[in-house]
């Protein structure tokens, strides 16, 4: 017989490891190839991953977690699942203007635009929403293993 908070719960964790490897690993990739002849290879592959496996990931996440949620019988009102829930909001959001500013960093450099200040606002507000969000995120790992409330 399946045991089905184990497997709900599984595919939940596997969800969280996934987003949160790929978001820091485009991180990585994009600051290394900052002002270099890959940029533009490295931002298209960083948004084709944010559309293909970020974005749909962080909408699994909440769906698998309500899902073990009422398989393990936890009522969604307890402390550690409300906060997780808001700070997963914050998380979302987040990646989402994150993608618009890769995006846009990836029009203007392929206008020719990359030399404009505009650019480098774009790169410098990445950073800081992908910074923002990873240390959120990471509160929300917290949250869900140690159910402080």
């Amino acid at each position: 017989m399946v045991d089905w908070y184990t497997t709900t719960k599984f595919v939940h964790v596997m969800l969280v490891l996934l987003v949160g490897g790929m978001s820091a690993g485009s991180g990585f990739w994009i600051e290394f190839a900052a002002r270099d002849e890959h940029e533009g290879f490295v931002l298209r592959q960083v948004r084709q991953f944010h559309l293909r496996f970020v974005l749909p990931g962080l909408v699994l996440i909440p769906i698998t977690g309500v899902a073990t949620a009422w398989v393990g019988g936890l009522p969604l009102t307890l402390g550690w699942i409300v906060v997780a829930a808001v700070l997963w909001t914050v998380v979302f959001v987040a990646m989402l203007a994150y993608a618009w500013v890769v995006t846009r960093q990836l029009r203007m450099l392929e206008d020719g635009d990359a030399e404009d200040g505009g650019y480098r606002r774009l790169a410098l507000a990445g950073i800081v929403l992908g910074a923002a969000a990873g240390m959120v995120f990471a509160a929300i790992v917290y949250v869900m293993i140690a159910k402080p409330w």
